[in-house]
């Protein structure tokens, strides 16, 4: 098979990914607004799958930053495995996935000013939003729910501050739709719980999930972009394959 029609299949796949994510996000939504509860695991975890499948098939094994966002979506998809066992192992998983998205921003680059900009809005937000849930937390959760408010923090404003490159387009949506969902999903489970607003926070979180992944594929298309000509020319002779 020639390269050409790799990358071919390969795009192929990705899109089927693309649409099967939002016709499980959409069935959620429907099930939801209908108030049925047993279609929504098997629909959320294929759609967690399949954000993970679009990182690996988009090149996720490929480059260190592609390998820490795949990891880190790896992780997203425990934790949503973990929905209907545990609140405390599923933060944990979340607490493992930030920082590795976080090291993937900080390997692709960032531009300190950006950062420090970022910052500037995101810190008061998310103290006072931490203010805000204090008074509604659980003691045995209340450290968990703090250092993720931190963790997410950091996230979001590194990826608001992430260099110019056509991965900017994808990571910036996708760090802010990461955290006005679960801004929304710890309002709902604290403080006003029987109230889920799954139709708004299904849509943001897998968006922001595709965006990451899609970000991995259009990260090594800038890479390829930056190479020397002569590089180019070497990568399409063929492989005798």
């Amino acid at each position: 098979m020639s390269a050409s029609t790799r990358r071919s299949l390969m795009r192929m796949i990705r899109a089927f990914l693309v649409f099967l994510i939002c016709a499980c996000v959409l069935a959620v939504m429907i099930s939801v607004r209908l108030g049925h509860t047993h279609p929504r695991v098997p629909l959320t975890l294929t759609a967690s799958a399949s954000f993970l499948l679009l990182a690996v098939c988009g090149g996720g094994l490929a480059s260190r930053y592609g390998r820490l966002v795949t990891t880190g979506l790896a992780f997203c998809f425990l934790g949503d495995c973990l929905v209907l066992h545990s609140f405390q192992l599923l933060v944990l998983a979340f607490l493992v996935a930030q920082p590795l998205l976080i090291a993937g921003l900080l390997v692709r680059g960032v531009v300190v000013r950006r950062c420090l900009a970022a910052g500037a809005v995101m810190l008061p937000v998310s103290t006072g939003m931490g203010l805000y849930f204090a008074p509604h937390l659980p003691g045995d959760v209340s450290h968990l729910v703090y250092a993720y408010i931190v963790v997410i923090t950091v996230m979001v404003i590194l990826a608001m501050g992430s260099r110019n490159g056509a991965a900017r387009w994808y990571i910036v949506p996708a760090g802010i739709s990461f955290y006005v969902s679960d801004a929304m999903l710890a309002r709902d489970l604290f403080v006003t719980p029987g109230h889920f607003h799954g139709a708004s926070i299904y849509p943001l979180y897998y968006a922001a999930c595709v965006l990451l992944a899609l970000s991995v594929s259009a990260n090594a298309f800038s890479a390829l972009s930056r190479k020397p000509y002569a590089e180019k020319m070497i990568d399409k002779l063929p492989t005798g394959d």
